[in-house]
């Protein structure tokens, strides 16, 4: 593919004894007409040809216009370089192939990467909306029995005061003991939902 530009050497053995020989040539595939050589030089030259196969034609005639009815002829052939050969555009092809399908895979990873994120978004965001409404459930419980136990509370520690029984005093006192105990529980579960929350 390097070696595109060069030179043919011709000469005609049966006008050459009398110096008096004129050419026409041809390279086909390259020239579209034929070259008159009619100075006496006996070579064509061609720059930077492409790759392909082309046929150099040559006749020869005299200065009367008589011509060597043998038509020469030569085969030149321009290889592609190496990176235009069918080989290299299959690795071409396969390459780019590879390429496209690497793109396609990682494209595919990404989409999903990004729907497995908005899942476990979504995931996250039902549980803390569970969380929420079991809090909301446990606090609305807790202030229910609450309000009750306040109310029972301070009757019964009213009636201690204004009692006199001590058989009295000690019945009132487990339903103070066992009302605060209540109360107790109910605000630990009041300071949990706060500690998950």
């Amino acid at each position: 593919y390097d070696e595109n530009s060069f030179q043919v050497y011709f000469t005609s053995l049966k006008f050459n004894q009398d110096n008096n020989a004129n050419y026409s040539y041809k390279l086909e595939g390259y020239d579209d007409d034929w070259q008159d050589e009619t100075d006496g030089r006996n070579y064509a030259s061609y720059l930077k040809v492409k790759p392909g196969k082309y046929v150099f034609k040559i006749k020869a005639y005299n200065n009367f216009g008589l011509t060597n009815d043998n038509l020469s002829s030569i085969n030149i052939t321009i290889k592609d370089p190496f990176w235009a050969s069918n080989w290299a555009l299959v690795i071409y092809l396969v390459l780019l192939t590879g390429a496209f399908t690497l793109l396609r895979i990682v494209i595919v990873a990404r989409i999903q990467y990004r729907n497995n994120l908005k899942f476990e978004k979504l995931q996250r965001e039902k549980g803390e909306e569970l969380i929420e409404i079991k809090t909301r459930f446990y606090n609305n419980i807790t202030h229910e029995l609450k309000t009750p136990l306040s109310l029972i509370q301070g009757p019964v520690e009213r009636l201690i005061k204004e009692e006199d029984d001590p058989n009295k005093i000690k019945r009132l006192e487990i339903i103070t003991r066992n009302s605060n105990r209540l109360q107790g529980l109910v605000n630990q579960i009041l300071d949990l939902r706060k500690i998950e929350k």
